[in-house]
């Protein structure tokens, strides 16, 4: 099972609602981080989330956005919030191994998942193994402890986030965990940033270069995901005029499509590059995010 890490933010939420209308949706299972105090959008995400068929894992104690620097438990908000009452799993986010907040959340939360942000002490065993479900990031904990866990989803940040998207390079590596995660024998699934960062920004910088990031997997062994970048040239110095940065970044994609037919899964995230591209439309560059963050997700369940 693939259980891509997505914050609460309007153009993630819209990307994992698409992807639930499709049928290799029952292979996926996201984990959503709140990022605003107002839950609406997210109590209707998780509403149309599970009138199709996918039960979100959610973080009830949320440390982002709004949430920075405060105690929050928004379980009780959730559970009586008629869009998402009995609809997720709550899931609760543990920084490190001396996170007693965020230990005391878990034990008072029956059912809950773990969301292991860095490491995990020994004495944090029975705890972890008393959850559902534990998410792990195997660079952050010791080998010994992870394999004394049991029901762990790895995860890892596999996008090599960029300070400007002018660095970004022609084609990087993205990762191979959707094929090898079962070398975990406690291992039930694996998640990833899809092609955003674990770095959490609350809006994007100025546009000085546009660049649309598309996954695509290797059609044969090993099986490795890359990200091929497709960014714009024009106007670099200055961040006016996005939507012709658009069109020449989306040109190139196109271009470069066309010239590789197979290499990109043709998802839902694709198709609508392409319409864009055919009716030379500019959507915003959240709705260029919301796309590839789509596409990237689809590819990995149309693997699995």
């Amino acid at each position: 099972m693939y259980h891509p890490i997505l914050r609460g933010k309007r153009h993630e939420l819209k990307a994992i609602r698409e992807l639930a209308s499709l049928p290799v949706a029952n292979k996926c299972k996201p984990l959503l981080e709140p990022v605003n105090l107002a839950l609406r959008d997210l109590a209707a995400t998780i509403g149309d989330l599970y009138s199709k068929g996918m039960v979100p894992f959610v973080i009830v104690n949320p440390g982002l956005g709004d949430f920075r620097g405060r105690q929050a438990n928004i379980l009780q908000d959730l559970q009586t919030a008629p869009e998402s009452k009995g609809k997720f799993v709550p899931c609760v986010k543990i920084m490190n191994s001396f996170d007693t907040a965020a230990a005391s959340v878990l034990q008072a939360t029956p059912g809950a998942a773990a969301y292991l942000v860095s490491d995990a002490s020994h004495n944090m065993i029975p705890m972890l193994n008393s959850a559902s479900c534990t998410f792990v990031n195997p660079l952050r904990v010791d080998n010994a402890i992870l394999s004394m866990l049991g029901n762990v989803i790895v995860y890892t940040d596999c996008f090599g986030k960029q300070r400007r998207n002018a660095d970004y390079p022609d084609i990087s590596f993205y990762s191979s965990l959707h094929n090898n995660y079962r070398a975990y024998p406690n291992a039930v699934g694996f998640g990833d940033y899809t092609v955003l960062s674990e770095e959490y920004s609350e809006a994007g910088g100025p546009a000085y270069v546009v660049a649309i990031h598309m996954p695509f997997i290797e059609k044969s062994s090993p099986n490795t995901m890359y990200v091929k970048h497709f960014c714009s040239t024009i106007l670099s110095t200055s961040p006016s005029n996005p939507e012709d940065k658009f069109h020449e970044a989306l040109a190139q994609f196109m271009t470069f499509d066309a010239a590789n037919p197979g290499l990109f899964d043709r998802t839902w995230g694709m198709s609508e590059f392409q319409a864009r591209s055919a009716a030379r439309h500019y959507p915003g560059l959240g709705v260029v995010k919301e796309l590839s963050v789509e596409h990237h997700m689809e590819t990995i369940c149309n693997f699995i």
